[in-house]
């Protein structure tokens, strides 16, 4: 699997990417704008009105000079654009494509800064893109051809634009949305969604401490008034869906609309935790997408930030974002030559100089299974195993969901810790924790936290990943358990020999909102009480283990 590394082209990563053809300014369209007659890059802010009448605030600009042919264009769709500093980067971002040689669109989503109407996320991106496009199509200084871009929720965008176009010829998303399933995780409920709305309110994150308090707020419907200050529809409507197959789910979401979709897709997926959006957007277009362009996605799959490749876009060379402006350059400029080569799946570890290739997702061969274990006992140090446990035993864990913190140092947990490692362990996939478990409520949160853990560290444990699920129960203890299944995010590890795999198994996750339903009902003598957990090691049912996808040795 391990295969040549990205390439990287040997010129500048600033240098025009499409011929102007002369200074020729285009005669504009009724109602167009005119791109100026050549002497600088042309900003103009313009209302382009939607099928229903909503105008949507739209800030043109263009390179200094046009061809008589016209310009290819690139979309930029945002909720973002702060004033100051985030406004300053979406105009840098702007200008930095328009010296390249292209039209760029920067649009301002329904409800937000300048445009009519209401923000509701989601609900419109397909539709008002849709529009956009063919507006852009009808002008005199576009040549018809299209591309979008954009990181999280802007990559939502990028793609909700493609939808049923074949004017969009690509899409390049960082990090990209599916939906508004991002963060249910087996129908735990994360806190995210309103960390996000308090966000584009005011500018700016939760003060520190708010996610903290609210992890630990049972009463999750007024959970929106604690962060937000005010009653948000779209939260009563988020916390009352099952699932991510809920109709709730489906307003705005990708998922059924990728058998619409012509464009060639780039997407790139960080380390950013919960997410598997962007291999879900991939692994779509290539089952669904077209079948004239199922060849020409690519994924890369990173160990960087959140849209940490696009946002340096314009202003820093990584390997990425050089492929970021091949890949606009291939569709849009008829460069494919750009594209030689390039495989269909890069990754890269941490601590790793060059990428991987690989023709799938996940790059792994094969899958290391580790056994929840404790065979000396309940007073010993529980193991992972290679080989699975044959005595039945049961490892406990108690909460009051109304007096502890999930995001306190008391938290009560389970800790499982493998032997040394002998050679080193590539983890490139989505490890999952299969879980075999009784409780004394109707409902479990259930978290698991992987670690790499070495004495000779400073700190010995490195955080890898996790992952949370919300499990429904039938039997309440002794009576029979429940398999449930605490999915985790795709990425790249290397465990080093030498090293020790550890997992951490706990009833929530901070940053997930407490489960009202995870303890006992409350009685008259007490406001909530406890509840037990009990996780099945061994005996004749599941066996609990962990699952980690790695390449062969």
């Amino acid at each position: 699997m391990i295969g040549r590394p990205l390439l990287v082209s040997l010129v500048p990563f600033w240098m025009i990417a499409c011929a102007s053809g002369g200074p020729q300014a285009v005669a504009a369209d009724a109602g167009s704008v005119t791109p100026g007659d050549g002497s600088d890059p042309v900003d103009q802010s313009v209302l382009v009105r939607m099928r229903d009448g909503v105008a949507l605030n739209t800030h043109l600009f263009f390179p200094k000079s046009i061809s008589r042919d016209g310009l290819p264009t690139v979309v930029l769709r945002t909720p973002y654009r702060f004033p100051g500093s985030g406004d300053d980067y979406y105009r840098q971002s702007a200008a930095f494509h328009a010296s390249r040689g292209y039209a760029f669109v920067l649009q301002d989503c329904r409800g937000r800064f300048g445009s009519e109407g209401t923000f509701v996320p989601f609900q419109n991106e397909i539709e008002d893109g849709a529009d956009t496009v063919e507006w852009i199509a009808k002008q005199s200084w576009s040549n018809g051809r299209v591309g979008t871009i954009g990181g999280s929720y802007n990559g939502y965008t990028a793609i909700a634009a493609a939808i049923g176009s074949r004017r969009v010829q690509v899409v390049v998303a960082d990090d990209p949305a599916e939906d508004l399933g991002y963060n249910r995780l087996g129908s735990a409920i994360a806190i995210f969604p309103l960390s996000w709305l308090y966000l584009l309110d005011h500018g700016g994150w939760p003060p520190a401490g708010t996610i903290e308090e609210s992890s630990n707020w049972l009463d999750l419907a007024t959970l929106d008034s604690h962060i937000l200050g005010r009653k948000e529809p779209f939260w009563s409507k988020y916390l009352n869906a099952t699932g991510p197959d809920d109709p709730v789910f489906q307003l705005g979401s990708l998922r059924g609309h990728y058998g619409h979709t012509c464009a060639a897709l780039l997407t790139v997926k960080s380390r950013t935790q919960s997410w598997e959006d962007p291999v879900r957007v991939w692994r779509g277009f290539i089952d669904d997408g077209c079948a004239e362009r199922r060849s020409d996605h690519r994924l890369v799959v990173t160990d960087e930030d959140h849209t940490y490749h696009l946002t340096a876009l314009g202003t820093k060379e990584t390997p990425v974002n050089h492929l970021m402006l091949d890949y606009l350059d291939a569709w849009l400029c008829d460069e494919r030559q750009k594209l030689d080569g390039v495989p269909a799946v890069q990754f890269i570890a941490p601590g790793e100089t060059s990428f991987h290739a690989a023709t799938r997702w996940p790059a792994a061969d094969t899958e290391l299974v580790l056994y929840l274990d404790n065979p000396q006992g309940v007073t010993a140090k529980p193991l992972l195993s290679e080989s699975p446990p044959q005595a039945a035993r049961t490892d406990m864990l108690q909460f009051r969901p109304a007096q502890m913190d999930p995001c306190g140092q008391g938290y009560p947990n389970l800790s499982y810790v493998s032997a040394e490692l002998k050679h080193s362990v590539y983890l490139a996939g989505a490890p999952r924790a299969e879980l075999n478990l009784r409780a004394t409520a109707p409902q479990a949160d259930l978290s698991v936290l992987l670690y790499e853990y070495n004495a000779a560290d400073k700190p010995p444990l490195q955080f890898v990943a996790s992952g949370a699920t919300r499990a429904k129960l039938s039997g309440a203890m002794p009576g029979s358990a429940a398999s449930t299944t605490v999915q985790m995010h795709s990425l790249t590890h290397t465990f080093r020999a030498g090293s020790r795999i550890a997992i951490v198994v706990t009833g929530s996750l901070c940053g997930y909102a407490e489960n009202p339903n995870s303890g006992e009902p409350p009685d008259a003598q007490t406001s909530w009480r406890e509840s037990t957990y009990g996780l099945c090691l061994g005996g004749d049912g599941p066996r609990s283990r962990l699952v980690l996808p790695v390449l062969a040795e």
